[in-house]
């Protein structure tokens, strides 16, 4: 259970702490708001970073730990929309190496994505090696091929009709693009990681609240500030499908047998970079 205390002879009885908690644990008290429910907090944070007098103390968050907004470096809404109508999946890379400097802020930027009921509770491992790159490439690609096979058989093909439902047809139809990625990959193509020269994988313990969407939000966090960084970023869904079928890749990444792998990033430095950018289809909304 959190504990919050709010010092009176700072607190001007504003109550802007109290309109903000999500989970509304502080309540009007006789000299500064009081906190009923404690348990129910989930450290986010809001009530410290409301108070412009300090006055309110968490445990979760000792001195230090409530951090100003540097104002005059937040972008415009402009500028923001522009980089993200800029943004594009990036999969030709130079042999430069991506520094580990450079991934830290990455990943920082990563665990700035929300997450459901504030777990926090994403996990990533960094692999810049060559050959370990190359070495999840190949099982990748192995599996994709065993997989192939597997669903050229009419037998099996029949069984994957009968229980898949409506994923049966986009699994059935993605055997000749397997096939494809398995023949680019003997000529020495990579179809999985494309050259780049750094992976982030995303992790998460089983049986969490909205495990895939906390990680993907992270990693599309991690993926704008690769751009603004002069890195290209591209999702590597095929590893992440693999990974969920075939243990033998988490194993060798050391993901805990808890977890599992609902998101990957490779980055690397680009070789080319957009100067245009494609419409997209207009949103379809429904306005109430």
């Amino acid at each position: 259970m959190a504990k919050i205390e709010v010092d009176a002879r700072l607190c001007k009885q504003c109550g802007a702490c109290i309109l903000t908690c999500p989970e509304n644990i502080l309540v009007e008290g006789e000299h500064a708001p009081r906190t009923v429910h404690a348990e129910l907090c989930t450290s986010c944070g809001h009530c410290a970073a409301i108070c412009g007098q300090g006055a309110i103390h968490h445990e979760s968050f000792p001195e230090g730990a409530i951090i100003p907004v540097k104002t005059d470096l937040l972008p415009s809404g402009d500028q923001v929309l522009e980089m993200l109508r800029a943004r594009r999946s990036l999969r030709v890379f130079t042999d430069a190496e991506v520094e580990q400097p450079v991934v830290e802020r990455i990943i920082e930027a990563a665990q700035l994505a929300p997450t459901a009921h504030n777990l926090q509770n994403v996990e990533y491992i960094v692999v810049r090696k060559k050959d370990e790159l190359k070495a999840i490439s190949d099982m990748a690609v192995r599996f994709f091929e065993k997989m192939s096979k597997q669903l050229r058989n009419p037998l099996v093909r029949g069984i994957v009709r009968l229980t898949s439902g409506h994923e049966a047809k986009s699994l059935l139809d993605f055997v000749p693009e397997m096939e494809v990625m398995v023949e680019g990959h003997k000529k020495g193509e990579d179809f999985i990681l494309r050259g780049a020269q750094c992976l982030i994988v995303a992790h998460v313990e089983r049986n969490i609240h909205l495990p895939e969407a906390n990680a993907m939000l992270a990693l599309h966090n991690a993926s704008l500030l690769a751009q603004a960084m002069g890195l290209g970023s591209f999702l590597v869904g095929y590893l992440v499908g693999a990974c969920g079928r075939d243990r033998s890749i988490p194993d060798f990444l050391g993901v805990p047998k808890t977890h599992r792998v609902h998101g990957a990033l490779a980055l690397g430095y680009p070789k080319q970079m957009f100067s245009r950018w494609p419409k997209r289809k207009p949103p379809e909304v429904t306005w109430r």
